[in-house]
């Protein structure tokens, strides 16, 4: 698993040269299928903050960048 950089602008998407972040597995290489992603930063903090759920647990998770 892991997240990638994109640029929107007037003339479409596309991938920065911002090397991705790359998440660790479960255990036996499972991956936790994130379903929710939005970008945290506020003075010292630069990061991701992700979410999952599997029933019947909701998983909130905070990636530094």
């Amino acid at each position: 698993e892991r997240l990638l950089e994109f640029q929107v602008a007037d003339d479409g998407v596309t991938l920065t040269e911002t090397p991705p972040v790359q998440l660790t597995l479960l255990p036996a290489g499972v991956a936790r299928n994130w379903e929710g992603i939005a970008r945290l930063q506020d003075g010292d903090i630069d990061g991701f903050l992700l979410v999952t759920d599997k029933f019947p647990v909701t998983q909130l998770a905070f990636v530094a960048r």
